[in-house]
């Protein structure tokens, strides 16, 4: 079975983000970078957003990550 390629508008689907965070989140270094780059634009292989996807430190301690909106500090 060939490697399935995904382009940005796949991995923000599968992420549950917008195309435009996709594109924030490689400018910053935030996840991998292509695996390649084709006419019609970016694309990474299934296989390598997968395995990042699941071992984000995000994924890994739930909530907002630091920082985040909507993150509220509380006083009692």
């Amino acid at each position: 079975m060939p490697d399935e390629l995904w382009d940005t508008r796949t991995v923000a689907e599968y992420l549950g983000v917008a195309r435009s965070t996709v594109r924030t989140y490689v400018s910053r270094g935030e996840m991998p970078p292509p695996d390649m780059r084709l006419a019609g634009g970016s694309v990474w292989h299934a296989d390598t957003i997968r395995a990042w996807h699941k071992n984000r430190p995000s994924q890994q301690q739930g909530g907002p990550r630091a920082g985040s909106r909507g993150q509220r500090d509380t006083f009692d």
